[in-house]
């Protein structure tokens, strides 16, 4: 999926970009680690900072999508 285009906040943690809608789901107590999913459960994806992903906070994102609804065997790691 391409999007493009300004993001418009609509609400705290909730997003819209090209007519899509966008929320955070999750972020972690420093603000290293964010989870962001379509509200229909098509797309999601997990943003981190400073370099590789670890475990610990990975399991947290998964839990998160898994606990609102998302199938995470469909998460692919880059």
């Amino acid at each position: 999926m391409a999007i493009s285009g300004p993001v418009k906040m609509v609400g705290p943690g909730r997003m819209e970009i090209d007519g899509q809608l966008w929320w955070v789901i999750w972020v972690d107590t420093d603000y290293r680690t964010l989870a962001i999913a379509t509200p229909s459960g098509a797309y999601g994806f997990i943003l981190n900072r400073g370099g590789k992903l670890p475990a610990d906070r990975l399991a947290a994102a998964k839990e998160i999508f898994a606990f609102n609804g998302y199938d995470v065997a469909k998460l692919i790691s880059y």
